[in-house]
């Protein structure tokens, strides 16, 4: 009867190493040339973005070898966030400045292009949060220096408050101010 458990717990813990030891094969994988700095993901994980050293931003669909399109920048990505859905990407480069992108980017002078870029000095990543308004309405929050921003998809407008004041303000920002910077 010992000899009948000695075998079975022989067979059992080879079965256990053999399968602790197994390699585990990727369903999927991207080989960058370029120093990967930080991955964001939508919640719903239908999409999902890279950022580079280089200042690249490669977008990908779940389920897709491909990127659906790859954004060429000057200055370090330092963080990613996607909106809920996917439908919008926002990024933080090294030289201050926030991007927005759609997941159907512009196309100007052979490239991609932000739909619109905010200066903001020595500035953070805080979230993105969405509201369910039609069209549907993104915000995103970063911090800078004192200053708490929101960050809307819409392009109309940014708010921002200052930490130790009780006051919230709201400023129109033009599309030309927000795509020269």
């Amino acid at each position: 009867m010992i000899v009948f458990f000695l075998c079975i717990e022989f067979a059992l813990s080879l079965y256990v190493l053999s399968y602790t030891s197994r390699v585990k094969r990727p369903v999927w994988s991207f080989e960058s040339d370029e120093e990967i700095t930080c991955i964001g993901m939508s919640s719903s994980g239908k999409s999902f973005a890279i950022g580079t050293a280089t200042g690249s931003i490669t977008y990908f669909f779940r389920g897709k070898s491909q990127p659906e399109w790859t954004y060429h920048g000057r200055s370090n990505i330092e963080s990613l966030a996607l909106s809920a859905d996917g439908d919008y990407l926002f990024a933080v480069e090294g030289n201050d400045k926030v991007l927005v992108f759609s997941d159907t980017p512009l196309h100007e002078n052979g490239g991609i292009t932000p739909r619109w870029t905010y200066r903001l000095p020595n500035c953070k990543m805080g979230g993105v949060y969405s509201a369910r308004t039609i069209p549907p309405s993104i915000y995103y929050v970063v911090t800078s220096n004192d200053e708490i921003h929101l960050i809307s998809n819409g392009e109309e407008w940014a708010g921002f408050f200052r930490r130790g004041r009780s006051l919230l303000q709201f400023t129109m920002l033009s599309r030309v101010m927000m795509r020269s910077i």
